[in-house]
């Protein structure tokens, strides 16, 4: 999975020649959005994050507060 950081937005591709995703947190309702179908359907049906979400949760856990501080704007970063 490919993560990068753009201007406080994130994209995810979930592999290789998939779309990215754009994940941005949703200040107003105080979690993360996502655009893919994905997310609509698991949102609506269950309240439960799409993979792409939970992929971003998974990466900024645990990168150090360093880390995430030197990012830079359309850095690319594979995990």
């Amino acid at each position: 999975m490919i993560i990068h950081h753009q201007a406080g937005n994130w994209g995810v591709q979930s592999k290789l020649g998939s779309p990215i995703y754009l994940v941005s947190w949703l200040k107003g309702m105080n979690r993360w959005g996502c655009t893919c179908p994905d997310y609509e359907h698991r949102r609506a049906a269950n309240g439960q994050d799409c993979k792409h979400i939970k992929a971003l949760i998974s990466f900024l856990d645990t990168a150090s507060n360093e880390r995430l501080g030197e990012l830079k704007d359309n850095e690319v970063i594979i995990i």
